[in-house]
């Protein structure tokens, strides 16, 4: 039986590394906030993503910020030689890593992160966006529609230079506070999740212009920059170097939808028993297994079902450190 547990064991803690791969590849290529650093001190790169964060003002509940090995052992080799940090030091000393509650973020380490590639791409809009808030709605029939809201197409000269993923800025069009509308004085970053043609890209998140004049005061409450898109701003990539990346989202951006199933039916079935389990993480993992007597054999199957989604794209991020 303690063969059949490790073996539990191991194929719980594989799946808890597919889902954790799955959702650090959203957010590298979802998260709408970017930047690239050469700051050799841990607490100067990631207090940057604090700033971006706090002067976007978004809803915040719990902070990650995940580095990856080697971001981890530059950092932990700064603070690891300073002497005026009660206790830190020694903990890096012993444990590589650099600790918790760091410039309001949780503080991990993951070798599951993947790259950001590189991207000199450039190009400029052919038309001013205006961006509203949408939701869904229902018709005279009860037919619900379902609206995106996090999604707007801009009409550019050409879309070849970029790929999904890309991180991008428009001249002049900077980040406001989504509470006081403060004008941050930093080029509001977004996030290229789409391709449609030639001439278009797909971008997260929306861009509501405070300054637009076609919103109403109710829709301008949901402003995140200052000014409209107009046609023939320039739209630039800034992940210019790419490498390695690093992610920090508040934990309240992603949403990890489990699935249920009626597996215990399969007890139905020659003989086959079903057992399930809720992870710590909150999904169900379920396992189904049988026996034949003629040779002993034993076989089970470990499953769970679950599917991501960036709820809020303007609370999560990428860095690289270079």
């Amino acid at each position: 039986m303690t063969f059949w547990k490790r073996r539990g064991q191991v194929a719980g803690r594989q799946q808890a590394t597919e889902l954790n791969k799955s959702i650090a590849q959203l957010v590298n290529t979802s998260g709408s906030m970017y930047y690239e650093s050469n700051a050799a001190s841990g607490f100067d790169f990631i207090s940057e993503g604090q700033a971006l964060m706090n002067e976007r003002q978004g809803l915040k509940t719990d902070r990650c910020y995940i580095l990856n090995d080697r971001s981890t052992q530059k950092f932990g080799t700064d603070l690891a030689g300073r002497q005026t940090l009660q206790g830190r030091p020694a903990d890096t000393w012993t444990t590589g890593q650099i600790g918790s509650n760091i410039a309001e973020f949780d503080v991990y380490t993951g070798s599951f992160l993947p790259q950001v590639a590189a991207s000199s791409g450039s190009t400029t809009t052919t038309a001013t966006f205006s961006g509203k808030p949408e939701g869904g709605g229902v018709s005279a029939s009860f037919i619900v529609t379902n609206v995106d809201y996090r999604t707007a197409d801009i009409a550019v000269t050409a879309s070849a230079g970029f790929a999904v993923g890309d991180k991008v800025t428009f001249s002049n069009v900077n980040a406001v506070g989504l509470a006081d509308k403060t004008d941050t004085g930093i080029l509001m970053t977004f996030t290229v999740v789409g391709i449609p043609n030639g001439t278009s890209v797909t971008i997260f998140p929306k861009p509501i212009a405070l300054g637009d004049a076609g919103l109403n005061i109710t829709e301008k409450a949901y402003a995140n920059v200052n000014t409209q898109i107009v046609s023939g701003a320039t739209m630039g990539a800034v992940n210019t170097t790419g490498g390695r990346s690093n992610l920090f989202y508040d934990n309240d951006a992603i949403e990890v939808l489990g699935g249920d199933v009626p597996m215990q039916l399969m007890g139905e079935f020659d003989g086959m028993k079903v057992i399930s389990e809720t992870m710590s993480n909150g999904l169900n993992m379920y396992m189904v297994y049988d026996s034949r007597l003629d040779d002993l054999r034993l076989r089970y199957r470990l499953f769970t079902w679950y599917g991501l989604t960036a709820k809020d794209p303007s609370r999560m991020g990428v860095s690289v450190s270079i």
